[in-house]
């Protein structure tokens, strides 16, 4: 068997140890003798069940809650083996505590406990309290504000998970915030009762073309997003033929020679993400080219050459490059041309009328800032 000794684990003697953090269980590394050390016998100790004198030839325990020095106990009277002992004296885990601060510690426990299941209770009655008013007000009662008192129970709750609940004062000021809500939980269901009254299913119908508006927007939000790369050029000529690969292959060829020799744009295959035509085939149409960039930077570049399009070849003089636009996007394009259409007529109509035309039907309507969404009509030279 080891030597034992009056020193904690920490190298303090019996009779003047730092207290450490109470932690509820039986036996502690730090406070335990070792025969045959001497250095830190401390006279007139003795074991608190048995009164047998600690020495340098007895092997005990001292109280790990309030470090007294006289609050030993030898391993006889603990009722603990010397080889359990022994292994016991690395062990950092077990602590021991004298009759009083267990007392104390099991006191706190429970009053802990009992705290616990008040405020479990309370909790219990104010859900029962909220569905009974969730079935009452039905789809009727204002959504928002059941929404946002929901809302405030389950954060309750989460940091009542959270906090440290041991503690009895912030268990008691949890309690009575509880309460609290309880009050106001009473408050807001005699107020809804009044104004279900008033407004019968007024709230719910705002409320649902809210959502409906909400969706739509980010739908619509979603679907600018996947265009925002894309291209749509007008009258390119359709490979005639069965294959699909063909077709495919003819117009990829088409975009590559309108980018490099009318365009001036270089561009790799590498640049372009995808191309296909635009609706079913038919007998004498040609349908839109659809072209997606995978740089926004390279579908920027083309725009700003559009203007090389006028002394294109035959092949390409014809035709002409749009934004990928939303539903929502081209009624609201559309929109905007017809307001400056009518207003455009009008002053042809009032020059014709004077004998004075100005130039105004040389003239043609293009409506810019589709991407940005700040759209404006402005008059431009025909060709």
């Amino acid at each position: 068997m080891p030597k034992v000794t009056a020193r904690s684990r920490k190298g303090t003697v019996a009779g003047g140890a730092v207290p450490s953090p109470v932690v509820p269980a039986v036996l502690s590394q730090r406070n335990k003798k070792k025969v045959g050390d001497t250095s830190g016998d401390t006279p007139g100790l003795g074991c608190v069940q048995c009164g047998q004198a600690i020495t340098e030839n007895v092997c005990a325990l001292q109280c790990d809650s309030c470090k007294a020095p006289d609050v030993w106990k030898c391993i006889e009277c603990l009722g603990i083996p010397k080889e359990s002992y022994d292994s016991l004296i690395d062990c950092k885990e077990l602590y021991w505590f004298c009759s009083k601060c267990d007392s104390v510690i099991s006191g706190s426990e429970q009053e802990r406990v009992k705290n616990d299941d008040r405020i479990v209770g309370l909790l219990e009655k104010l859900l029962d309290k909220f569905t009974s008013l969730e079935t009452r007000l039905n789809t009727k009662a204002d959504e928002s504000e059941l929404c946002s008192l929901e809302q405030r129970i389950t954060g309750l709750e989460m940091r009542m998970a959270d906090d440290d609940v041991n503690d009895r004062m912030v268990a008691e000021s949890k309690y009575n915030k509880v309460k609290e809500i309880d009050r106001k939980l009473s408050e807001l269901e005699d107020r809804l009762n009044k104004e279900m009254n008033r407004n019968a299913g007024a709230s719910q119908v705002v409320f649902a073309s809210d959502k409906k508006e909400e969706l739509s927007d980010r739908k619509e939000e979603l679907d600018r997003e996947q265009r925002k790369k894309n291209i749509i050029i007008y009258k390119l000529n359709e490979i005639d033929s069965e294959e699909a690969e063909d077709r495919r292959c003819g117009d990829s060829l088409q975009v590559h020679e309108l980018c490099h020799n009318t365009l001036k744009v270089p561009i790799t295959d590498g640049d372009i993400t995808k191309i296909y035509r635009l609706g079913a085939r038919e007998s004498g149409k040609i349908r839109p080219l659809l072209v997606s960039f995978a740089d926004i930077d390279k579908k920027f570049e083309v725009f700003r050459k559009l203007n090389e399009l006028k002394s294109a070849n035959d092949k390409f003089n014809s035709i002409s490059i749009a934004h990928d636009l939303t539903p929502r996007q081209r009624e609201e394009v559309k929109k905007v041309y017809a307001e400056a259409k009518a207003k455009l007529e009008k002053e042809e109509s009032e020059a014709k009328a004077s004998g004075s035309s100005n130039g105004l039907g040389n003239r043609k309507i293009v409506v810019v800032g589709q991407m940005s969404g700040k759209l404006r009509a402005i008059l431009r030279d025909r060709k």
